[in-house]
């Protein structure tokens, strides 16, 4: 059954309203420092996934090494997500966006929209994340949303975004972290 505009808009509202409190009662903090990302051959970030399809093409994994408030190391790859517009079309990632009036990238489109997912080590357990990046020539902008943690990290939720490309060189992050 095709959904309407207002259905995926309701559903969508609801979704963030019934999250409000359950972010009210966690102990939440800000997280800030660098990233720096580079290739791994053999996408290990694949088996901290096994249900994630994984692009898999050479430059598309990565070894993580992250400093500051979230120093560790870990894996990161671009995967493949459906993405469903708001008319219920659907597609996957990676993806380019077509937007009138703006020139960006030399295969055609403004923009890429790209998906990947993450895990970091830290001293203080694992991180899960589920990752959003969109790419132009000029600019680069990563939402990282925490899925899950583990030993002192469980049940952690929160986001951290990525300013600027981090592939070969240190981008800074910054965000928020919530335990229970």
């Amino acid at each position: 059954m095709k959904k309407s505009h207002r259905d995926i808009w309701t559903a969508l509202l609801c979704s963030a309203a019934l999250a409000q409190p359950l972010a009210a009662s966690a102990a939440c903090t800000s997280v800030e420092g660098q990233v720096l990302l580079v290739p791994d051959t053999s996408c290990q970030v694949a088996a901290a996934y096994p249900d994630v399809h994984f692009v898999g093409a050479p430059g598309t994994c990565f070894a993580v090494t992250t400093r500051g408030d979230l120093k560790g190391k870990g894996y990161s790859g671009l995967s493949q997500e459906i993405i469903a517009g708001a008319n219920g079309a659907t597609t996957i990632t990676p993806s380019v966006l077509l937007e009138s009036g703006v020139v960006g990238l030399p295969t055609g489109g403004s923009r890429q929209l790209l998906t990947a997912r993450t895990t970091l080590s830290t001293s203080k357990g694992n991180l899960r994340t589920a990752d959003v990046i969109i790419a132009s020539p000029d600019a680069t902008t990563e939402q990282l949303l925490v899925t899950g943690g583990t030993n002192e990290l469980a049940g952690t939720t929160g986001s951290v975004v990525v300013v600027g490309n981090s592939i070969g060189q240190w981008a800074a992050y910054s965000g928020t972290l919530c335990r229970p």
